[in-house]
């Protein structure tokens, strides 16, 4: 038995779920989630490489909402900054499909440009 998620991290928890069965190994490897929050919207934030993106449904309709930025776009409490928040993107109602596709074409190529770093760096970790 699960205890259900409801509303809009609903929604968020579809489109992750969508995300994971495409990512590479390079973003398994780079990013992490964590909560997004911003009034209404409750969703989830892709954090790690130089891009990052938060998603979720929006606020006062159905359709999904992708804010992307970098480190500096985003509050505490992973909040948009009004860069971001003018920027977003919006697709239609359980489009998970492309929202994941379009989500992955952003964040890929940054975590493969951070996992190619590594292997090209000298530094190789703590003893």
């Amino acid at each position: 038995m699960k205890i259900p998620f409801t509303g809009s991290f609903k929604v968020a928890q579809k489109l992750l779920k969508e995300i994971n069965k495409r990512a590479s190994k390079n973003v398994a490897k780079t990013y992490w989630v964590e909560n997004y929050e911003n009034g209404r919207e409750h969703g989830f934030h892709l954090n790690g490489g130089d891009k990052i993106v938060s998603f979720s449904e929006y606020r006062s309709s159905d359709s999904i909402v992708v804010y992307i930025g970098d480190k500096c776009t985003f509050e505490k409490g992973n909040t948009p900054s009004d860069e971001a928040y003018t920027n977003k993107q919006f697709f239609h109602p359980e489009d998970y499909n492309r929202v994941a596709k379009y989500i992955l074409s952003i964040i890929e190529p940054c975590a493969d440009k951070w996992v190619a770093d590594l292997k090209n760096s000298t530094l190789k970790g703590c003893k």
